[in-house]
């Protein structure tokens, strides 16, 4: 299993300074496609930088002000191209998984919530073909538990998902918020991509893994076996606040890998 790193705060810094800091520790990482690392803006720079190292890419996509749930076809028409905008730097740099999220509930969806699926299955329905014949395998990220957010919730997320050309990846510590890590056990077998931090089991802060309550050597114990599907021996991408704390987690994550 590699063990990766990323956080969308690496992005307001040259991609270049955080590199320095993080390989050697790292043979991994995935690239937010954000500020000084957008794919889509800034492909020149991140390819160049990323071409002085040998390191396993993966990408997230863009999700700032981006609702790809919007019930206003405009905002979600909008979304939709910002993410397609970015794949064909995902394939450049040489990464073949993109995770994306689900969007968030606006204030008109808010008077019947029944309507956000409809929009999310369009949007991925307009995403998957491309990424498709780019050979490149599109990934849906469950979410935190916030009021906002849609997708905490697995009958949700699956209600949303249930698309045969988009797998799943699975955040440890978001399903924890939610209380939700036993539900998502269902959906196992169609993890491509899994994103671990801890929290308080409240929030999603992102915190050093072992420093929450997040059940966490229990659900990568889980991962590793046949239960409930294929054992997962894919690429485990550690989500931090900082340089700091993520090589903490990976100093945690690789003796609870041994």
């Amino acid at each position: 299993m590699k063990i990766s790193g990323s956080s969308p705060s690496f992005t307001l810094t040259p991609l270049d300074k955080i590199l320095e800091q993080l390989v050697g520790p790292l043979e991994a990482f995935e690239v937010v496609s954000e500020c000084e690392h957008d794919l889509a803006e800034n492909l020149p720079v991140v390819k160049d930088v990323l071409a002085s190292y040998d390191l396993h890419l993966t990408v997230h996509a863009p999700f700032s002000d981006l609702n790809l749930a919007s019930v206003i076809p405009a905002m979600r028409k909008a979304s939709v191209k910002r993410t397609l905008d970015t794949l064909p730097g995902v394939v450049e740099i040489g990464a073949n998984i993109i995770t994306i999220h689900p969007g968030y509930s606006s204030p008109i969806a808010n008077y019947d919530r029944s309507i956000i699926p409809d929009a999310l299955r369009t949007s991925l329905a307009e995403i998957a073909p491309v990424a498709q014949d780019l050979g490149l395998t599109l990934c849906l990220e469950n979410m935190p538990k916030q009021k906002i957010l849609v997708g905490y919730e697995m009958e949700d997320f699956y209600d949303m998902w249930d698309n045969a050309d988009v797998a799943i990846t699975f955040d440890l510590g978001h399903a924890h918020t939610a209380g939700q890590l036993e539900k998502f056990k269902f959906l196992k077998s169609n993890f491509e991509h899994v994103h671990i931090h801890d929290n308080m089991g409240e929030r999603d802060i992102h915190l050093p893994l072992g420093e929450g309550n997040a059940p966490l050597q229990d659900t990568i114990e889980w991962l590793r076996s046949n239960k409930d599907g294929p054992a997962y021996d894919a690429t485990m991408v550690i989500e931090a606040n900082n340089v700091e704390e993520l090589l903490k987690s990976h100093r945690t994550l690789t003796e609870w890998l041994k």
